[in-house]
């Protein structure tokens, strides 16, 4: 292996899981002269920066980006400029990278003569208890997430509309203009769409495992995905692009307005709310049995509850962003 890595890590107050993280990646097997990480840090308040500065004088390849404008695009495109890779890898914080996930991207880049490659994401939790445990369990599941390939797997290598914590050629980053300073969140499949707007071949590796570490209560779970869907909208607006997203982010709406629509009706034509009741029942049996199904340590209660927590929170993200859609940001 020949190639440089630089691997960004935009980050906010992480101090629970940046140790973790950036010694995932040092330890990851990649030869450590070939190797860099970049973290850029949007002024964190607690001891994330203290931490990184240890480990930066322990490895001088590791080195503290200081991020003044403290949001996640701007992290990314400070990396992209300060790097020196061949490829760039955009790490997450809040994950870490099963051994050898370098070196298997950088060579699937020739394999399959690729633009930008990724491995799967494994959801797991620091602390388990009922609720993080139901939590792990819904986001990998198709119910909970879709079609999302990187997350209910795949057997074989193949070509996907976006990767997770992806290793991409630095070249054609820079030549796109970076990622999209306006976006919050979605930059990574907002990019992707644009990658392949252009040509590009994004692959998924599935000999490579990257570990998220998901959100451990219903409450934060609940503002995370609110958020999601929320910018799912944003991004479409920002973008001029209905593109920008995938169907599959866009289904829990379509689930919540044959919940309200019908109902509204039912006051002109009463008879319209059995729709809105066989939507819910339908939803609920749907969700009831596979809560009953699905491979998890936690109570079936609680799976079921994470369920309806996940889709919920995320069709009212989306509902907020259509009615907000014209909005100033």
């Amino acid at each position: 292996m020949t190639a440089r890595v630089s691997v960004v890590i935009p980050c906010l107050n992480e101090e629970k899981y940046i140790r973790t993280c950036v010694e995932s990646i040092l330890s990851n097997g990649y030869p450590i002269n070939l190797l860099e990480v970049l973290v850029a840090d949007g002024r964190s308040t607690d001891q994330t920066r203290s931490i990184i500065s240890e480990l930066s004088t322990k490895h001088p390849n590791v080195r503290l980006l200081d991020n003044k404008e403290r949001t996640t695009p701007q992290a990314m495109n400070l990396g992209i400029r300060e790097a020196k890779g061949d490829f760039v890898m955009i790490a997450g914080a809040h994950s870490s990278y099963d051994h050898g996930y370098i070196g298997a991207c950088v060579a699937a880049m020739s394999t399959h003569d690729a633009d930008v490659v990724g491995g799967m994401l494994r959801t797991e939790v620091l602390n388990e208890t009922n609720t993080s445990l139901a939590i792990r369990a819904v986001l990998s599941h198709p119910v909970g997430v879709g079609n999302s390939m990187f997350r209910i797997g795949v057997a074989e290598p193949q070509r996907v509309d976006t990767v997770p914590f992806g290793l991409y050629k630095r070249k054609m980053l820079v030549d796109l203009g970076g990622f999209n300073l306006q976006l919050r969140r979605n930059q990574d499949m907002e990019m992707s769409k644009r990658l392949a707007a252009h040509g590009a071949r994004i692959w998924l590796i599935p000999t490579v495992q990257a570990i998220y570490y998901a959100r451990e209560n219903w409450s934060s779970f609940y503002q995370n995905n609110f958020l999601n869907g929320l910018w799912n909208i944003r991004t479409i607006r920002i973008t001029g692009r209905l593109k920008s997203i995938g169907l599959r982010h866009i289904t829990p709406i379509i689930f919540l307005m044959s919940l309200v629509l019908p109902t509204a009706l039912a006051f002109w034509y009463p008879p319209l709310v059995f729709v809105s009741i066989l939507s819910l029942l339908t939803y609920l049996l749907v969700i009831l049995y596979f809560s009953f199904r699905i491979d998890s340590k936690a109570a079936p209660f609680h799976v079921f509850w994470t369920f309806i927590v996940l889709h919920f929170s995320y069709a009212f993200g989306l509902t907020k962003g259509v009615l907000t859609f014209h909005k100033k940001i």
